[in-house]
């Protein structure tokens, strides 16, 4: 099983690490690793900005059948 996702880190130091679990999605271009660093209003964008802008690691994981995995 391929298990894909999302990591962003602050520019400094990380405060700490937040683990975040995103709402369920049917469209796999939403799914945290495909986030490209873009703003928009998407679940991953809005996380990112609020977490990683504050100082904290994020590591958002994709549920088994989105991002990169083939089942």
């Amino acid at each position: 099983v391929v298990l894909s996702g999302l990591v962003a880190l602050p520019k400094d130091a990380p405060r700490g690490l937040v683990i975040f679990n995103h709402g369920t999605t049917h469209d796999l271009n939403l799914s945290p690793s495909r986030y490209a660093g873009q703003a928009n209003a998407t679940e991953a964008a809005l996380a990112v900005l609020a977490f990683a802008s504050g100082g904290y690691a994020v590591a958002m994981p994709d549920y088994l059948g989105l991002g990169d995995d083939k089942t």
